[in-house]
């Protein structure tokens, strides 16, 4: 007859008020069943024996109640039968750290498991040192394999490839090997102060082409530098180890493959772990299943013809705004922003490596946060490029009158930067303007250069980034399109691909266009995000017309809009000697956009920052602006910015024209709507009675899941010099702010610097 004892480790605890706990090292557990409660105590009394304890309850419960709550306690670690042999303290251990809900005790064991090792990138040493301690293992069975391209696919092995670096074209070789043979395995790399171990690869998870596409983007110099020195090999930047950092590691792979070995899961299936021996942290990062990828991936390029345009229009829902007023109107708070994307931001595999919040920014400002974000290949990425928001620069900022906001800020403004580097994959058409008739939009209408600027191109290419005139396109060239859903007239259009993405490739249209920033944005739903790149869109019109025709606009009374935040950034700023001007530069639109200039003392009279606002509202209009002054407060004290803000020089225009009275918050007519839609179908309807048209591109990416849109306004004036506009002239004459001769040769010649 069985006979139960409480098993080792294990102590039941009465707290004096009647109830009992189970204590372990993992802490105490409250013993909520009656039944489970009697069956302990009876046995930790000496009475185990089962029928003795069915008996001794048969007053209260029946038999099988007994006999079942035995067999539950078993499973659960907390009882043993006196027939099992003393556990030893690897039993103990493997029970406990395994789990003995999903493998029962004792554990049961894969006796066929076998695990192969071998080394990756003249990693033999390192391989043959952790095959050697592995092996002591009384569970996993080790084999010391030399060639991986010898293996075959088996049900019980697993793999484990030993490298150097992740980074090492041995080991893509081998990822692409163990995809087609649909290998169970795991990289490793045990040297160095911060080893990485993982991920456990299946069929189920992301495969490491998933993984090297966010390892790259996070080392983009150390991975463009192997590749161009063609010696296949990775810069072995991990060298140090000792007996004892190589032990830790093994033992924390030993572990894993014990637990596979056993019958159960991997805490590492699909998860790479990353040790710091500097601080003793350990962390884990997600890997992503990427639906777009090359090697495991079920979307592909997509080249499609005219005649196989989606016939389904672009859906936009009712979304409901909540009162979060810090940095705009939102769907849900930033805190629920920063929950539901963390898996995002990791240094190995986030589209986000880190959010960091800058010390240096005057506290009246709130907070800015640094993102640093995954960088794709660029390839035959232009000069040019390498410095401007023309390219994918790998960092961004995001701001906040609170941390929380700012760290929301950051992500948005990380996430929407990645999904505009081109990938491949992209659905696009290749033809000709000629070809495709009114479909499609002509590039130089989107673009924005004048004829003047074409000629001069040379010229205008040695000013700078954002200066950049491309080559003027050819009607009959093909190249690449893809569709854009136009919300002014409910079809699908084409524009050029190159206008959508980062470094486009030159011969599909990437030396006619160029991607950029302008109208991208991110937000909870597509909805909110398409509010936002629209308001970016009429902030940088307004903000065009009053640069380069250097017009007089009259001051904002931001006391009036009962801004406290606004109030202590100009008491800061005056205790630093500086003086805040804000001007409305609202136009034909008649959105509020503000600018907070700020200038220096009155021995240096002379342009610090500025910042930019836009909103229906115009209390978030003048916060925005104001927050973005600390945005840019990094940048105040850089000999290239300040150079820049000289050359503007101490323009009257960027003071506020005293001969105007300032504009009070009665002036502006705030539209408060619940629901974003309606917002958008304003600003539809507000742009079609000027005679344009407005678009949207979802360039939500698959593996990210942020949504994330381009808003396209022909016609709508960049702050970069783009003078093919015909808005910056026409609107300014209508309103009387210029008079009917001015032309290109009038402009401001210091480009707009943000």
């Amino acid at each position: 007859m069985s006979r139960y004892r409480i098993k080792r480790g294990i102590a039941p605890i009465a707290d004096g008020n009647s109830r009992w706990f189970i204590l372990d090292e993992t802490g105490p557990k409250k013993i909520i069943s009656g039944l489970a409660l009697e069956v302990i105590r009876l046995i930790a009394s000496d009475l185990g024996n089962e029928d003795n304890l069915a008996e001794a309850l048969a007053n209260r419960f029946p038999p099988e109640k007994v006999y079942y709550v035995l067999i539950q306690l078993e499973k659960q670690g907390v009882i043993v039968k006196d027939s099992v042999q003393t556990e030893t303290p690897a039993d103990l251990f493997r029970s406990k750290a395994y789990g003995q809900e999903r493998t029962g005790y004792p554990p049961s064991r894969n006796d066929d498991l076998t695990v192969k090792i071998f080394a990756i990138g003249e990693a033999e040493t390192s391989a043959d040192a952790i095959a050697s301690s592995l092996s002591r293992s009384d569970v996993v069975r080790i084999e010391r394999v030399r060639d991986w391209r010898t293996e075959r696919r088996s049900a019980d092995t697993v793999h484990v490839a030993v490298t150097p670096d992740y980074l090492e074209p041995e080991l893509a070789a081998f990822g692409r090997f163990a995809q087609k043979l649909r290998l169970r395995w795991m990289p490793v790399k045990p040297c160095g102060v911060i080893p990485w171990l993982g991920p456990f690869l299946t069929e189920e998870t992301g495969c490491l082409a998933c993984l090297l596409d966010r390892v790259m983007g996070h080392r983009r110099l150390e991975a463009d530098q192997i590749l161009q020195s063609g010696n296949k090999k990775s810069l072995r930047l991990s060298i140090g180890q000792t007996i004892h950092s190589l032990e830790t590691v093994t033992g924390l792979l030993a572990v894993e493959l014990e637990k596979l070995a056993m019958g159960g899961s991997s805490e590492m299936t699909g998860v790479m772990v990353t040790l710091d021996f500097q601080t003793l942290r350990m962390e884990r990062h997600l890997l992503a299943k990427r639906p777009q990828c090359a090697v495991c991936g079920t979307i592909s390029q997509k080249n499609i013809r005219l005649e196989t345009l989606p016939k389904e229009p672009f859906c936009l829902e009712s979304r409901i705004k909540v009162d979060y007023r810090d940095g705009g109107e939102r769907v849900c708070s930033a805190v629920e922003t920063l929950d539901k994307y963390a898996h995002l931001i990791s240094p190995v595999t986030g589209v986000v490596g880190r959010l960091m919040l800058l010390d240096d920014i005057p506290s009246c400002f709130g907070s800015v946060i640094r993102s640093e974000w995954n960088v794709r290949n660029r390839g035959e990425a232009l000069l040019y490029e390498q410095k401007s928001r023309l390219s994918a620069t790998g960092f961004s900022l995001g701001k906040g009158r609170s941390e929380l906001q700012a760290r929301a800020s950051a992500l948005g403004e990380a996430i929407e930067r990645y999904c505009s580097q081109y990938e491949g994959y992209e659905t696009h058409i290749r033809a000709s303007f000629t070809e495709l008739g009114d479909v499609a939009i002509a590039p130089h209408h989107l673009m924005g250069f004048s004829e003047q600027q074409y000629r001069d191109r040379e010229a205008w290419r040695k000013k700078g980034g954002t200066t950049h005139v491309p080559d003027p396109y050819d009607f009959d060239r093909p190249i690449d399109w893809m569709p854009a859903w136009s919300l002014t007239q409910k079809r699908w259009r084409l524009i050029p691909s190159a206008f959508v993405y980062y470094s486009y490739p030159r011969e599909r249209g990437g030396d006619i266009c160029r991607g950029c920033s302008n109208g991208v944005a991110a937000g909870n739903c597509l909805e909110e995000a398409v509010m936002q790149g629209f308001f970016e869109l009429v902030e940088r019109d307004a903000t065009a017309m009053w640069w380069y025709h250097r017009l007089r606009k009259p001051a904002v009374d931001w006391r009036s809009l009962d801004s406290t935040f606004t109030a202590a950034v100009d008491v800061s700023m005056k205790e630093k000697g500086m003086g805040l001007d804000v001007l409305d530069l609202t136009n034909d639109l008649g959105i509020p956009v503000f600018s907070a200039n700020l200038f220096g003392s009155k021995e240096d009279d002379c342009l610090k920052a500025i910042g930019l606002g836009c909103h229906y509202d115009p209390h978030i209009a003048l916060e925005r602006a104001i927050s973005e002054l600390g945005q840019c407060w990094i940048m105040v004290d850089r000999k290239e910015y300040r150079l820049k803000l000289q050359d503007a020089g101490r323009e009257h225009f960027l003071r506020a024209d005293p001969h105007q009275p300032p504009r009070i918050s009665s002036d502006f007519h705030s539209k408060q709507r619940e629901d974003f839609l309606d917002d958008i179908e304003d600003a539809v309807q507000l742009l079609r009675t000027r005679g344009l048209e407005m678009l949207v591109v979802d360039m939500t990416r698959p593996d990210v899941g942020f949504p994330v849109v381009r808003v396209i306004v022909p016609g709508l004036v960049h702050f970069w010099p783009r003078f093919g506009c015909r808005r910056l002239f026409d609107v300014p004459r209508e309103a009387g702010w210029i008079d009917g001769d001015v032309g290109e040769d009038d402009l401001n010649p210091v480009p707009f610097f943000l």
